[in-house]
């Protein structure tokens, strides 16, 4: 629950989104609040493999979307507010992020085999997780606020 009021009706996008990775990044017309839109793209091996995979943003914001529905209902405050203009996009509240990645993988690659100290391509029944120590955070920031 978030300590201030905000028109979700009256949200629209301004300019040109900020485009990474995964996520388009839009500003709307209330300077507290983005529009996330998670995005089909996908990528392998820092950036050198890219793809498009139909349906993928869809499904990413939905389970983004649940994961912050069940904090808030646990009283966890997140930096979401609500669903945005579209089945992709969710509306959140402008704070600074915590940088964390988490990967997980059915076979040996790339960085989880340079963090392990692992050969290529050794398969697993179970999905493999890291989190590689490079973008783990040194502390966890106070829940977003609102000025």
């Amino acid at each position: 629950m978030h300590l201030f009021n905000i028109e979700l009706a009256e949200l629209r996008r301004v300019g040109t989104p900020y485009s990474g990775k995964a996520n388009d990044v839009w500003q709307t017309n209330d300077e507290r609040v983005l529009e996330i839109t998670a995005t089909d793209r996908a990528s392998a091996g820092n950036g050198a493999k890219r793809a498009v995979i139909p349906g993928k943003g869809r499904a990413n914001n939905r389970i983004s979307t649940e994961i912050f529905k069940r904090l808030e209902a646990e009283g966890i405050s997140t930096h979401y507010l609500a669903e945005g203009s579209d089945e992709q996009s969710k509306y959140v509240v402008k704070a600074e992020p915590i940088k964390l990645e988490v990967i997980g993988r059915f076979f040996t690659a790339g960085s989880f085999c340079r963090e392990y100290r692992l050969p290529k391509n050794i398969p697993s029944r179970v999905s493999l997780w890291s989190l590689p120590t490079r973008t783990m955070p040194r502390a966890i920031p106070a829940s977003p606020t609102v000025k």
